[in-house]
């Protein structure tokens, strides 16, 4: 099962153009909307939806799916950590920035700076990485 996030589609048919790649007018056009609409009821109320929803793409004969377009779900999960990861990581610096850092460990000012910099580098490189 292959699976899109909606971003900025305003219609099926712009879904269509992401996912399949069709240009408007294309005479396979109106079958993949019925697909995709058949796999997903809620695309009926696409305006409404907000972006990041997931769809269902479903496997269509004659057509290919844009890579670009496609979601893994795997992956999805691993960036999800990863924005977790960079969140405490700001949040540690700001903590210790504002003089909240009361409750962590009596590391050194500038050990502990130098080293949530480095952890920051190191997700940065690790997201860019993964994500292309």
């Amino acid at each position: 099962m292959q699976i899109a996030r909606l971003a900025k589609e305003k219609s099926v048919a712009d879904l269509v153009t992401k996912v399949y790649g069709l240009k408007p007018g294309d005479t396979r056009a109106p079958a993949a909307e019925k697909a995709l609409l058949a796999a997903n009821p809620q695309l009926n109320s696409i305006e409404q939806l907000p972006a990041g929803t997931p769809v269902v793409v479903p496997v269509i004969a004659g057509l290919s799916t844009q890579s670009s377009a496609i979601a893994d779900p795997q992956r999805a999960v691993w960036l999800s950590v990863v924005d977790k990861l960079v969140d405490s990581a700001q949040q540690a610096s700001n903590a210790q920035v504002t003089g909240l850092a009361a409750t962590a460990p009596s590391t050194p000012d500038s050990a502990r700076t130098a080293s949530l910099t480095q952890l920051r580098k190191d997700i940065a490189q690790f997201k860019k990485l993964h994500t292309g």
